[in-house]
């Protein structure tokens, strides 16, 4: 079967993302054909385009004759921002509706709260219900909360296995000093760069083909500024520490 995975997978996106691209990795190695659509130009991902309002529908309805099924995680921004209006709303879930018809089998996931502005429920979203054959939430409250508003049967909508698991430091045991350390602050944005370069590399490694290169830092810029700091600290400190010596001095 071919997969379009749409979200955004590592680098970005914290744990969500992590867990979208695992879902990834186990369907690919289940014999799937997988392929990555981020609305983040900075993810692992096979294509990146925006994804936001009716271009959402558009896409997928573009790309269902090249995939058996789509697997959508709905998230900020996608497909509504905070501040989407009612007419945006309709024309975007209504689209969205009518693109999922294309795959033979739809599934829909979300973290936290509700990622749609107004609620999950409605007739603009019961389109979209109407067209996925499974939902997955994060924890059994979500589960619950989304069958109560939408009058989903209960059978379409399950946990994440992951929500279950014990949840791991995402540092994976980098510790980095507590306070306004500049040191400690510019190791750790050190240590994230180089920690999202790895994800980016195991995500390629594990869907075994080329995909884009995570080429910039969000941090580059404050990174930057962290680094000017640190570096007048250390000038400060030995220009002091000469003064010092010039003072003591007996001569």
């Amino acid at each position: 079967m071919k997969i379009l995975i749409v979200g955004t997978t590592p680098p970005p996106g914290g744990a969500p993302a992590r867990e979208l691209a695992r879902a990834a990795n186990d369907l690919r190695k289940q014999g799937h054909t997988v392929e990555l659509f981020s609305p983040d130009p900075r993810s692992a991902a096979h294509r990146h385009a925006r994804l936001d309002g009716p271009l959402l529908g558009m896409w997928l309805a573009w790309l269902a004759p090249q995939f058996d099924a789509v697997i959508l995680r709905l998230e900020p921004g996608l497909p509504l921002g905070p501040h989407a209006g009612r007419l945006t709303r309709a024309v975007t879930l209504s689209l969205l509706g009518l693109a999922l018809r294309g795959y033979s089998e739809t599934t829909i996931r979300f973290d936290g709260g509700p990622p749609i502005p107004s609620g999950l429920g409605g007739r603009a979203m019961g389109s979209v219900w109407a067209e996925t054959t499974r939902i997955v939430v994060a924890s059994e409250d979500k589960r619950a909360e989304l069958i109560a508003s939408s009058g989903l049967p209960e059978s379409q909508v399950e946990v994440s296995k992951s929500a279950q698991a014990p949840s791991r430091p995402w540092r994976e045991g980098w510790t980095v000093a507590e306070g306004d350390d500049l040191r400690a602050g510019v190791l750790e944005r050190v240590r994230t760069r180089a920690f999202a370069a790895r994800a980016a590399e195991k995500t390629r490694d594990a869907l075994g083909e080329p995909v884009e290169s995570y080429t910039s830092s969000p941090l580059a810029g404050e990174r930057s500024a962290y680094t000017g700091a640190l570096f007048a600290k250390e000038a400060s400190s030995v220009v002091r520490k000469i003064v010092e010596r010039v003072v003591s001095s007996p001569d």
